[in-house]
């Protein structure tokens, strides 16, 4: 009897562990009906019911690995310390020589790359063929506008699809308001900045080599004019109180060149260079070149009183506004040394 018991007991044990097996063997590659209350709870699915993790293999080598823990680890390796951590660095394409992506987006033209660029794991964000562009766009409701395209070739653009520089800008390009300036504490370049100082705001626009001579640079600007539609100009002052005021020495060395007042778009005096020799002179044929006072100490305001003048014809008036010789004087007059 205890023999026939011990038979049937045998018997179901092993019946119920092959029908465990077929059941655990019963989920088909082709697809399968699944069962249960809604979609969204099955009765049947598809993992591990203890603390072991999940892995994929293809040619018996590991592709992904799902943790126990929930983490989802691509790649070989048996950690995974993200929610998803990429760790296949051989076939995830290359952008420059030696340097390895963790991430790659292909197309049939090119693809995007994203993970470490060098052994250093340095972030960077490329393209993986040669002749693909990056663009940046953002999307209006019915189709993406670009905003920023960067070549393959390097040149950046902002408002332009085919930038030919280094950076191109379509637009207004501006400097926010700061009120603290953190200069940099290396290199050399122009450096551009609006400081918001109270009511004592400016922009700065500045050429310095913050390296080994830590001084001021040469600026140039070439242009066919400038325009400076308000405000006042200074050279060697920070405060100009005119529309243009120098500190310092003014030289003019161009055949041609020097400083004209015009006046009511007719009349000019200048203080030129002609002929290589240096003049004080007036353009046109009636119109004087005067000397006088304005009874104030700035010569700006006031009123201009004139003491001499060389009218057109070259003769020397002082005292009065006409010559008929080549020196009148209206006043007393006195002579030192020898007259002829």
């Amino acid at each position: 009897m205890k023999t026939k018991i011990t038979s049937t007991l045998f018997i179901a044990v092993s019946f119920l562990f092959a029908a465990n097996i077929s059941k655990a063997q019963n989920w088909l590659t082709a697809g399968n009906t699944l069962t249960g209350g809604t979609s969204s709870t099955p009765n049947e699915w598809f993992g591990s019911s203890n603390l072991y993790d999940i892995i994929v293999k293809t040619n018996n080598t590991q592709r992904m690995r799902l943790l126990s823990g929930g983490h989802i680890l691509i790649g070989t390796g048996t950690a995974a310390t993200y929610p998803l951590t990429l760790n296949d660095y051989t076939n995830a394409g290359t952008l420059s020589s030696g340097g390895n992506f963790a991430v790659s987006f292909h197309s049939i033209v090119g693809g995007v790359a994203i993970g470490g660029q060098d052994i250093n794991n340095n972030a960077a964000f490329g393209t993986t063929g040669s002749t693909s562009d990056i663009l940046f766009a953002t999307y209006n409701g019915t189709s993406f506008d670009e905003r920023l395209r960067i070549k393959s070739g390097g040149n950046v653009g902002i408002g332009t699809t085919s930038p030919a520089a280094l950076l191109d800008v379509k637009g207004f390009v501006r400097s926010l308001a700061v009120t603290t300036l953190v200069a940099p504490t290396t290199g050399k370049g122009v450096e551009l900045v609006y400081r918001a100082d109270g009511g004592n705001d400016f922009g700065l626009i500045q050429t310095y080599d913050r390296g080994g001579s830590g001084a001021y640079k040469q600026m140039r600007l070439d242009a066919s004019s400038f325009a400076f539609s308000f405000g006042n100009v200074g050279i060697g002052t920070t405060s100009p109180r005119q529309k243009v005021e120098v500190i310092g020495t003014v030289y003019v060395n161009n055949e041609g060149s020097g400083v004209i007042v015009d006046a009511a778009g007719q009349s000019r005096v200048g203080l030129m260079k002609y002929f290589g020799t240096e003049a004080a002179f007036t353009h046109g044929n009636t119109v004087p070149l005067r000397w006088g006072q304005v009874n104030q100490a700035s010569v700006i305001g006031g009123t201009f009183t004139e003491q001499m003048r060389i009218d057109n014809n070259g003769n020397l008036a002082i005292g009065t506004t006409t010559a008929t010789h080549k020196l009148e004087v209206f006043g007393t007059s006195r002579f030192w040394g020898e007259q002829t």
